[in-house]
This record gives structure tokens, C-alpha cells and sequence, in this order.
């Protein structure tokens, strides 16, 4: 495989990294319980307004992390 395609490849394997969050990141990153993540989205609890803060966060990072993989992506002519 060319240098070029390899860089494309290994571009496009971190843009669907980067797409790709699990409840268990997305907890993580938050630093909440998986558990207490379920739950709110069961809304079988209601999170604190601090924890909502922290999974807003949390999701503006991975969101900015998707959009650095594409920016990438189109540098590369993807």
C-alpha cells in the first residue's frame, strides 16, 4: 500500500474513532458512573446541574475531536 493511502486510511480509522463514543466514554470522560448515565437516560434519575455541565463537556470534546478527524480528512482530499 502507497505512503498516501495508508496516511487516507489511517485518517479515516481515526475520523470513526473519533465518531464513535460509548456510554461507558462518554461516562468516563464525564466523571460519572456508567451506571448513573443509564439512569439518566432512562430518566429513571435526574442528574445535578454540575453533572450535566460535565456531560456537556464531555461532549463538546468528542465533538471537537470529530471535527479535527474531518478537517484532517479533507486536507488529505477525502
Amino acid at each position: 500500500m502507497a505512503k498516501a493511502d495508508e496516511t487516507r486510511l489511517r485518517a479515516v480509522v481515526d475520523a470513526i474513532d473519533a465518531a464513535t463514543l460509548s456510554q461507558t466514554d462518554l461516562a468516563e470522560s464525564a466523571g460519572i458512573s456508567r451506571d448513573s448515565l443509564y439512569q439518566y437516560r432512562m430518566a429513571a434519575r435526574r442528574p445535578t446541574p454540575d453533572t450535566v455541565r460535565r456531560i456537556v463537556k464531555a461532549l463538546k470534546r468528542q465533538r471537537q475531536a470529530i471535527d479535527r478527524a474531518i478537517e484532517k480528512l479533507g486536507k488529505l482530499g477525502v
